[in-house]
């Protein structure tokens, strides 16, 4: 299960201290109230108040992650149409990865720009890190965008793959042991709204040793990094989410900044 898969953003910071597993649930509903109002009220301001809160805007965030019956992780994000509302030399964008389990194992991140870039991307200060004691582990880094970047520039658009091993439990039996602690009791995967974005799309591809899951996967959506359901929105993207042929997907137009979007699902039983 991942903890994090986040661009930060200049309004990550609202939710950056709040960690589900290291408060008590009394104490968790508390700061998630204010939380929630806070990002319900930026996520209704109009365009213009947006450009001065958010240094720049993404137009599409996709995922796509595609799940081995190993449990392994090809992911693959793309961010579409990134736009500059003010102006940057050799723009720093920090993004970290975090899972739970104690097998997991990151391979190197890859970036590249995609066709119609206008700037070159490269990655900086890749680190990984672990937390023993919360059974985590994370890899981080920056995604530079090389140049001159402004609102007179045209939009850059980049790729980003992190292949990572064992990050998924594979049967119920195994979900259940692990996360019987944790708030959420299932697998899931997520995109972040964590920048202004237009459009976010989450794919995952389940392999064929999972296709006996029942039920099958769902959407859900995350108060920031705890895992309490925001009922709302959860109800508002319902609607856009399909399920066919071991494909599951999630599109959701105007998310509300802070929040997680998520597909979450039981694997199927070894017995």
């Amino acid at each position: 299960m991942e903890i994090v898969v986040a661009l930060v953003g200049a309004l990550g910071v609202i939710i950056a201290a709040l960690v589900t597993r290291g408060i008590t649930q009394k104490q968790n509903q508390l700061e998630i109230n204010g939380i929630e109002k806070a990002v319900r009220d930026v996520g209704k301001a109009d365009s213009g108040r947006i450009k001065f809160v958010a240094p720049y805007y993404i137009q599409r965030v996709e995922r796509y992650d595609k799940i081995s019956c190993d449990g392994d992780e090809i992911d693959t994000y793309r961010y579409i149409g990134v736009k500059a509302y003010q102006s940057f030399d050799n723009l720093r964008i920090p993004f970290i990865v975090g899972v739970e389990g104690p097998d997991a194992v990151f391979h190197e991140p890859t970036v590249k720009e995609l066709p119609g870039s206008s700037l070159t991307v490269t990655l900086d200060k890749v680190e990984k890190f672990t937390i023993p004691n919360l059974n985590q582990s994370y890899i981080k880094g920056f995604i530079v965008i090389n140049g001159h970047f402004s609102p007179e520039t045209n939009p850059v658009s980049f790729e980003r793959i992190v292949n990572c091993d064992r990050i998924y439990c594979m049967t119920k039996e195994e979900a259940v042991e692990t996360y019987q602690h944790s708030d959420w009791k299932q697998e899931y995967s997520i995109v972040e709204a964590n920048v202004p974005t237009d459009e976010l799309v989450l794919t995952i591809e389940f392999p064929e040793c999972m296709k006996e899951m029942n039920p099958g996967p769902s959407p859900l959506v995350f108060i920031g990094d705890s895992e309490i359901v925001h009922q709302g929105e959860t109800k508002r993207i319902i609607s856009k989410f399909q399920f066919k042929d071991r494909i599951a997907q999630l599109q959701v137009e105007s998310p509300i900044l802070g929040l997680r979007y998520a597909i979450t699902w039981m694997p199927p039983s070894n017995n």
